[in-house]
């Protein structure tokens, strides 16, 4: 039906308008599509492509363009990279409340997110009316892979916040599956105070990252005041926080529940009959608790 009326009034609007409607409303079906579904329309959409090109372009009354539809699925991509080699100022247009189609484009191939990328490099820190960067969708909805990707292409968007001042480390935070491997990709490239305050804000789906955080560099006094008391899981870092500082080590140990505070007091009046210096002291001390917290720790992990 869409090959006929193309066939038989090619160069009317008419047409072309409802030639666009049947392709957004093929596109929009195999995007809902489960995506082991095989893929029907891509016959169908190559056929209209060919013969009507400025339609890869076209938007929906929803400004929903066809690449936002192609990008949303992997087994999507070959009628994707067809929209893009046709319509390469896709890649820049926006679309339903301002998404670019790299917004939409978490679950589509590696390879397909350069070509985004390489066709519109402006488009990693592109907000849309939520405020949201690319990478916010991605720390819900991509796999680690994909977010490790972009996140190389544009590591400055870590640091983005969007309307409701959320960075894309708590969007991670609060993904499934994958939440604790995105989340340490999105912790290592945003600056410590954002971090400390994204972390606080999680709760215990942060639990796991806490030690890895504070053993990677040192907390000002303020960034301190940030980390929840108790902040139990901090334990498995005691080793590697008092090898650096004894004031930042006093301000884990205050994090801990009671019960592990007085085991560590303990261990420490059981020392004192040994004639050792009193670094000695701290480093048994802080390497016997930290072997117990990370055992624990690895059970919490998401």
């Amino acid at each position: 039906m869409v090959l006929f009326l193309l066939d038989r009034a090619p160069e009317t609007v008419t047409a072309l308008t409802w030639v666009h409607t049947l392709l957004t409303l093929l596109l929009g079906y195999e995007a809902g599509q489960p995506a082991s579904a095989p893929l029907k329309a891509e016959a169908a959409v190559r056929g209209v492509l060919q013969q009507a090109p400025e339609l890869a372009s076209w938007p929906d009354i929803t400004h929903t363009r066809p690449m936002h539809y192609a990008v949303s699925q992997e087994r999507l991509a070959p009628v994707a990279e067809l929209l893009l080699q046709l319509a390469p100022a896709a890649a820049g247009q926006a679309g339903w409340k301002g998404n670019l189609a790299l917004h939409g484009a978490a679950g589509t191939t590696p390879d397909f997110l350069q070509q985004l990328l390489a066709a519109h490099p402006a488009a990693a820190m592109a907000q849309n009316e939520a405020g949201e960067v690319p990478l916010h969708q991605f720390a819900k909805d991509a796999s680690p892979g994909m977010l490790s990707s972009l996140l190389a292409a544009a590591p400055a968007a870590a640091g983005v916040a969007d309307n409701r001042s959320r960075l894309p480390l708590q969007a991670a935070l609060r993904s499934r599956p994958g939440r604790t491997r995105k989340a340490r990709l999105l912790l290592a490239a945003t600056e410590p105070p954002a971090a400390v305050a994204a972390l606080a804000a999680a709760g215990k789906a942060a639990a796991p990252l806490w030690p890895e955080f504070v053993s990677r560099q040192p907390l000002s006094a303020a960034d301190w005041q940030e980390v929840p008391l108790p902040c139990p899981s901090l334990g498995a870092a005691l080793q590697v926080v008092v090898a650096c500082s004894e004031q930042e080590a006093g301000e884990v140990v205050r994090r801990l529940h009671q019960a592990d505070r007085e085991r560590l007091r303990a261990g420490a009046l059981a020392l004192n009959c040994l004639a050792l210096p009193a670094s000695a002291h701290r480093s048994i001390l802080s390497c016997l608790f930290s072997r117990g917290a990370q055992l624990w720790r690895g059970t919490c992990t998401a």
